[in-house]
């Protein structure tokens, strides 16, 4: 499950529990599974489960005031290998789902469709229990405030917090609700932004002094936070690199520079087919949990590009070339936009899709097998569970062109015939799921990236790519001042968030930079203003 650092949110359990449900149709919150109704892949992924689900609909918290019954609320997103676990484990239980449909009504939520709902009971969580992840389950009273939360939970554990939460219920319902307000209360307060003035806003000492805090959680070895998890945070990463250029810090060019490559060599990039995944199970950027998000991959686009333009790093164009390729080539919706995620798992399996046995890569390789096997770490001490690997770089193609004798374009074309044997191979495989909700803000964010990348590269691929883009947003997604959250054909209740006027307003403007045509200055101006009028 994830782990992740505390986040602060901009919105509360009392506004949300006002939010409209976007038009949804009322559905009953008594019998039944509804989800099959629904369009998210998610949602739909749970539709079969004996599990009487229902998808949010604040109707739903009356009937429970009603009735007398806590609310189960559990988010996840489609891509989510734990989510796969718990409901194969858990929710897919006849057992499990009799306790649950008896004493519960139980709605599921994905986090991507309804950012907004996951925000408010993440922080909630974060505050009962120091952090965070999905699964994320939370139990609520009839009234939508949170008395309970965790995130993966075995079914023995899942099954006795239901039973000991709904006990506690009926005994001390009073002690509940005063715990609930606390809770409450806490959400409030982690969502108030407190003013500042301008001098600290503007004082340069101030923000030397958390860098400097912040560098002692540095992983000098192997780039990133120091922890048994590695998350790539580009947003610390484009920080970091504008904080160097701006003050000339060296140990944070070379941190990030170290953080770029190691991230770069490592199995958190796809090696074979371009892309980077979620995040790492190790220190090492080694081996991933095997998703793969659209705003991941949008984001990092954009800091090996800008990566390029301060390090002037070959390799960090090719890495953005194969982010492109592999976003064109497997994210992206035939009619245009790019899906949101896929999949960890294949036939049930995590990483399934991307790991190989040594026997099958001598099979692919032939006589080039020891070669490439010491350039993708094919060897005993990387290996991974049931003796397959994760191709993996140790070091630059300098240096391991240096070591081996080999000529800089004699190791580029022996890669690209490794890539596509391997990639011929690949495609014989089951792929894995794709949820295919085209996201605002994540198309935006990718706007962005191929825009910077055009900028770093002069690639005119890159900036035709990023107008297509924001033609297709604009076409599909965005009518008279009303931006929707996401689209798919069939669904029609997307309502839009700050963060899509926000990141739209942000493409459209860098648009504009890059092209100097005042169309996207105009639209850049009307989103402001819609974010103005609808975010006071």
């Amino acid at each position: 499950m994830i782990k992740y650092p505390f986040l602060h949110f901009a919105c509360s359990l009392w506004l949300l529990l006002l939010i409209s449900s976007c038009g949804e149709s009322q559905k009953d919150a008594v019998n039944g599974n509804t989800l099959g109704a629904e369009t998210s892949p998610y949602l739909q992924q749970h539709a079969s489960n004996p599990v009487h689900w229902k998808a949010w609909d604040e109707s739903i918290f009356e009937k429970a005031e009603k009735q007398g019954k806590l609310v189960l609320v559990s988010i996840g997103y489609s891509s989510c290998h734990w989510c796969h676990v718990m409901e194969e484990e858990t929710f897919e239980n006849d057992s499990v789902a009799a306790f649950m449909n008896e004493n519960f009504i139980s709605i599921k939520v994905d986090r991507e469709e309804r950012p907004d709902v996951d925000q408010v009971y993440m922080t909630a969580v974060q505050l009962m229990t120091g952090s965070g992840g999905w699964p994320l389950n939370v139990i609520v009273l009839p009234n939508g405030k949170p008395i309970y939360g965790g995130t993966y939970h075995t079914r023995e554990r899942w099954l006795r917090v239901l039973s000991e939460v709904q006990q506690r219920y009926e005994k001390d319902p009073q002690g509940l609700s005063d715990y609930a307000d606390r809770v409450a209360q806490g959400i409030q307060e982690v969502n108030i932004v407190p003013e500042t003035g301008e001098e600290s806003d503007k004082n340069p000492i101030a923000v030397e002094e958390a860098v400097n805090l912040w560098q002692s959680r540095w992983d000098v070895q192997w780039g990133g936070n120091a922890g048994v998890q590695k998350f790539m945070l580009p947003c610390d990463l484009a920080f970091l690199m504008t904080y160097s250029h701006l003050t000339g810090d060296q140990q944070s060019r070379d941190h990030v520079k170290t953080t770029l490559d190691r991230m770069a060599y490592g199995g958190i990039f796809d090696q074979i087919g371009g892309g980077f995944f979620r995040y790492s199970t190790d220190t090492r950027w080694h081996i991933p949990h095997f998703e793969k998000m659209l705003y991941d991959n949008a984001q990092l686009l954009s800091i090996y590009s800008q990566g390029y333009q301060l390090y002037s790093d070959p390799e960090y164009k090719g890495v953005a070339e194969q982010i492109l390729s592999f976003l064109i080539r497997d994210m992206k919706a035939p009619e245009g936009g790019f899906y949101s995620a896929l999949d960890a798992d294949s036939e049930g399996e995590e990483g399934k899709f991307y790991a190989w046995k040594s026997e099958e890569l001598q099979e692919v390789m032939g006589s080039e097998y020891e070669l490439f096997s010491a350039y993708y770490g094919v060897v005993p001490e990387m290996v991974w569970e049931s003796d397959s690997y994760v191709p993996y770089r140790r070091s630059s193609d300098v240096d391991f062109a240096a070591s081996n004798k080999l000529g800089p374009d004699q190791l580029s074309s022996l890669k690209t015939q490794w890539q596509n044997r391997l990639m011929q191979r690949r495609s014989e495989r089951v792929f894995p799921g794709i949820d295919d909700k085209i996201i605002t803000s994540w198309n935006a964010l990718l706007i962005v990236g191929l825009t910077d990348a055009y900028d770093a590269f002069g690639n005119m691929t890159y900036l035709d790519e990023a107008m297509s883009l924001y033609a297709f947003i604009k076409s599909h997604s965005y009518d008279k001042g009303n931006l929707r959250h996401s689209y798919k054909p069939g669904d029609t209740r997307s309502q839009g968030f700050l963060e899509d006027y926000a990141f739209l307003a942000r493409a459209a403007f860098r648009l504009y930079q890059v092209t100097s045509d005042p169309t996207y200055l105009t639209d850049a101006g009307a989103l402001l203003d819609e974010i103005q009028r609808r975010y006071p």
